[in-house]
């Protein structure tokens, strides 16, 4: 746009100066008309410079040029501080990183599973994690005291902060749900893991099929880092096969029902009254209105047999007429 306006300004310069020519002015006329053009000429592009930026809506101040404190994100200083901080930030993490990796997997980590599940059968799954101090596996209590329980040990690292989660290759296989160590619902949470302490994690397992299912144990550690929210680090995964033996037909098709009456029994209390108080009451109003039309008929028969008998006997009581003889 500058460039269009000087090249009008020189093209409307030069009309002048032909004109001024053609009528036969002297050089000092011609130098007092066309000065004041030059002049505006030179002046009117810084202007349109400044507003044209200012038209295109970026004020001089910001302007990339300027590179001043108020620059845009799209400036060079803006760029490079933006670039310093996020390589101070991958610093941070990297070192984070860097330390947690650096520790010997010198904690206890301890699994308890059943040895065989059932389908539609309540079972516990427990995890623990020891820290260092408490690492040592001679003379550990059993995570579970029922029978037929399988408990995995396996070192890991430890951190400060904690958290486990069990998941189902098939996740239409279990039921999984997380409790506390009362055995509550609870979501499951990272917990803090001290050197000379202990953590607890629970879930209650259903199986919902049966065969061959597996389990996973997954363990992460909370990666700290102020003001950032950084996935947590796995450090940890075993996985667990566990063998759910095949219901029978008859189980299967009493376990259909169960869950059906448990899970519906309202729309089958309602459907049920339907279906047994609506009949009941059709079959008593067409009795009522039966025996009500066999009343009505014995009614009248009675009646009709009434009125026949006082007809008889009003015949009977009703004098003959005198008899006329022929001779008379």
């Amino acid at each position: 746009m500058g460039f269009l306006l000087a090249f009008a300004c020189i093209l409307f310069l030069l009309t002048i100066l032909f004109r001024c020519r053609t009528r036969g002015l002297s050089v000092s006329w011609r130098l007092t008309i066309a000065l004041p053009l030059f002049l505006l000429l030179l002046i009117s592009v810084p202007l349109n410079r400044k507003w044209g930026t200012r038209l295109e809506g970026v004020p001089p101040s910001r302007s990339p040029l300027t590179g001043g404190a108020g620059a845009p994100h799209g400036t060079p200083r803006s760029a490079k501080a933006r670039a310093a901080s996020i390589h101070a930030e991958t610093f941070a993490i990297a070192e984070i990183l860097k330390s947690i990796y650096g520790q010997p997997e010198n904690g206890l980590i301890r699994s308890s599973f059943p040895s065989s599940m059932n389908v539609n059968v309540v079972s516990a799954v427990v995890v623990e994690i020891r820290g260092p101090d408490l690492a040592s596996t001679k003379n550990l209590p059993a995570l579970q005291s029922e029978k037929d329980m399988t408990e995995l040990r396996n070192q890991l690292r430890v951190g400060n902060t904690m958290s486990v989660s069990l998941t189902a290759q098939d996740q239409h296989a279990f039921d999984i749900a997380s409790q506390d160590s009362y055995g509550t619902p609870s979501e499951p949470v990272a917990k803090p893991v001290a050197p000379n302490g202990l953590q607890q994690w629970r879930w209650s397992v259903t199986p919902l099929r049966s065969g061959t299912q597996t389990l996973y144990v997954t363990a992460y550690i909370t990666v700290p880092v102020p003001g950032e929210n950084v996935p947590p680090l796995q450090v940890y995964l075993k996985t667990q096969i566990i063998t759910v033996p095949v219901v029978p037909l008859y189980e299967r098709s009493w376990w259909a029902v169960r869950d059906a009456f448990s899970n519906y029994w309202g729309d089958l209390l309602k459907w049920s009254w339907t279906a047994l108080v609506v009949p009941l009451v059709v079959w008593l109003r067409r009795r009522y209105a039966h025996k009500e039309k066999n009343v009505h008929a014995e009614n009248s028969y009675k009646r009709i047999l009434r009125l026949s008998r006082e007809d008889s006997k009003n015949k009977s009581q009703t004098p003959a007429p005198p008899h006329k003889s022929k001779a008379g």
